[in-house]
């Protein structure tokens, strides 16, 4: 027993216990004479060793060459003359000393120790009955919701007399001051005690705590921070607004038309007529001129072209739409009655006898001569169609023929024909349409069998690296011609910088130029006509880039629609990056676009008879 007695003895000798500092007498005041150096002392004692601090007036004391401080672990002293307080402080608590330095014919000694001996007793009462109880929280922690990436303050404030210890924890693990200062921040202000926690993540998600213990006891209190991801961006997109609606408009047959809207929050437009998606062709197509100025072009305009038109803008914050009405005349033909004047009259009546006589006489002789055939012209638009490769006449007893090789788009129209004599003149008139109307209101109709549209050639699915060209082709078949869309998970893909849609009647191609992570992903083939649908599915993969090269994209291909040569109508505004609006399901009932009749392996012919009876005079 003696010799564990002895052990502990030894290891509280070499290591003593940790312990609140404290002084362990009162300063002594000092007298010195003015413009001679003093030297104040204090006894400290404490575990760990404390922080040592001197005040003048309230103000702490930096070691400069007016002071100087100085300590062999014990003993502390600072050289000067006033009035000091010092000030030892470790993390288990603090305790100061007050202490006057006189000099000499400055202030009486005497005097302001007298006075100073009575207050300092009466505060030393008041102050010890105040430090005689534990911390107290004021204002504790409230628990905390923030978004990830922002800094997080938890504070308290907590009574000071005397002051305590505060220690910050999170989930039970203490946080120490200086051992992360990028995460945390550490601020203590006159009984106000703060943590900052920067750039919160979700390993912040926790509860943290605070513990404030002095002498006489402690306090704790808790909060709970939770992070939550941070929320996506509104979408600022504005619902399309037009700023130039569609206006009615009146035209005669064979003219060109344009309808112009403005509108704005880059939507995609969707064209009808009489409430059915409107067909586009050579003859029919919308031009974007500028950043929201739209066009329709409706170029030789017939009878079958009127009605209501209308738009719709659509984009992510809702639609907007317009509409105007089409009126085209149809052109007539009146036969031309020539009235002679009276010298031509007498003329004509004279000759007219003469061959009665003529003829009488052939016909008494047994001679008679076969009249001349009359001159016929044949007119498509109101210009003379002469005998070439595409256009066949014969007159054959009578029996007028036009016969129109291998029929284009360009073809439908109104044809006339013309017959002219000595006698006179005659004519008569047709419009080549999918319905031939005959200027005897007798009416032919040419139906077309239906077939559903159908994908020849599907769509084949791509890997490729990011900054390349990304290309789709399909062929389709169906009667009427299909419509064609391209569609992403559900949505249709508008054209635009780097999305390029080209469409035949019966091809089209989809091209992704510099593609890019966020391109990636299924992709649909929609053909659609009034005999049925058919869909092809396709996927994008796009692998990163491990070269920075950049890759030429092909050359672009050009619609064949830009080939027509139907003249287009006057373009007053010049755009260098036109875009043609998507091509949407095609109509049945636009009867201009007969260009099926070219992708057939076979000639079609359309003959138009008309029977002009010829009376002779007996």
């Amino acid at each position: 027993y003696a010799l564990c007695f002895f052990i502990n003895m030894l290891l509280c000798f070499v290591f003593p216990a940790e312990t609140k500092p404290s002084l362990r007498k009162e300063m002594d005041e000092v007298t010195a004479k003015l413009g001679q150096p003093a030297v104040m002392k204090c006894q400290i004692i404490g575990r760990p060793v404390p922080e040592i601090k001197w005040y003048h007036a309230g103000k702490e004391i930096i070691e400069s060459r007016k002071y100087e401080m100085s300590s062999d672990g014990r003993n502390h002293s600072l050289a000067d003359d006033g009035t000091y307080r010092c000030k030892v402080v470790n993390e288990y608590g603090e305790d100061s000393a007050y202490a006057e330095l006189f000099i000499s014919s400055v202030r009486s000694y005497r005097d302001f120790f007298t006075a100073r001996v009575v207050k300092r007793t009466k505060r030393r009462v008041d102050t010890a009955r105040m430090l005689q109880k534990p911390p107290e929280f004021t204002l504790p922690l409230v628990n905390h919701t923030a978004y990830m990436g922002e800094d997080v303050r938890f504070g308290v404030t907590i009574t000071v007399h005397p002051e305590p210890r505060v220690i910050w924890h999170k989930s039970g693990q203490k946080l120490i001051p200086g051992h992360d200062d990028k995460k945390y921040t550490f601020i203590s202000d006159k009984g106000l005690y703060q943590l900052i926690i920067h750039n919160v993540e979700t390993e912040d998600d926790a509860e943290y705590s605070v513990v404030a213990r002095n002498r006489y006891g402690d306090d704790s209190c808790k909060a709970r921070l939770t992070v939550v991801p941070r929320p996506k961006p509104a979408d600022l997109t504005l619902r399309p607004m037009f700023k130039r609606v569609l206006a009615n408009i009146d035209c005669k047959e064979g003219q060109n038309i344009r309808f112009e809207i403005r509108v704005s929050g880059r939507p995609s437009l969707k064209w009808e007529k009489d409430g059915t998606p409107l067909a586009f062709g050579p003859s029919i197509e919308v031009v974007h001129e500028g950043l929201d100025y739209y066009i329709l072009h409706v170029k030789d305009t017939l009878p079958e072209d009127s009605g209501v038109y209308r738009v719709t803008a659509t984009n992510s914050a809702g639609s907007a739409s317009c509409q105007a009405t089409l009126k085209v005349e149809r052109t007539t033909h009146v036969k031309k009655e020539y009235e002679p004047s009276e010298k031509e009259k007498q003329k004509i009546a004279g000759k007219e006898e003469l061959d009665k006589k003529v003829r009488l006489s052939q016909i008494l002789a047994g001679t008679v001569v076969t009249p001349l055939p009359p001159a016929v012209k044949w007119f498509h638009n109101g210009k003379q169609i002469h005998l070439s490769s595409k256009y066949t006449m014969t007159n054959i007893s009578g029996v007028l023929t036009l016969q129109i090789i291998n029929c284009m788009t360009e073809d439908s129209g109104t044809y006339r024909v013309v017959c002219k004599n000595a006698k006179g003149e005659t004519s008569d008139y047709m419009t080549k349409t999918e319905v031939y109307h005959v200027s005897s209101s007798k009416t032919l109709v040419t139906e077309k069998p239906s077939v559903p549209a159908k994908i020849l050639t599907k769509p084949q699915s791509l890997t490729l690296e990011e900054g390349h060209t990304a290309r789709f082709e399909c062929d389709v078949d169906g009667e009427p011609a299909p419509s064609i869309s391209w569609l992403r998970e559900g949505a249709v893909v508008a054209p635009s910088a780097r999305h390029h849609i080209v469409s035949t009647q019966y091809n089209s191609s989809f091209e992704i130029s510099s593609v890019e992570m966020s391109d990636e992903g299924s992709y649909t083939l929609l053909v659609e006509n009034a005999g049925g649908k058919q869909e092809a599915h396709f996927t994008l993969t796009i692998r990163k880039s491990e070269s920075k090269e950049k890759v030429v994209a092909p050359p672009r291909v050009t619609s064949p629609e830009a080939k027509s040569p139907l003249a287009k109508s006057p373009e007053p505004v010049k755009s260098p990056q036109r875009v043609k609006s998507p091509e949407p399901v095609k109509s049945p009932q636009r009867v201009k676009n007969t260009c099926v009749f070219s992708y057939f392996c076979f000639p079609i012919s359309v003959v138009f008879c008309v029977l002009l009876q010829c009376f002779s005079y007996c």
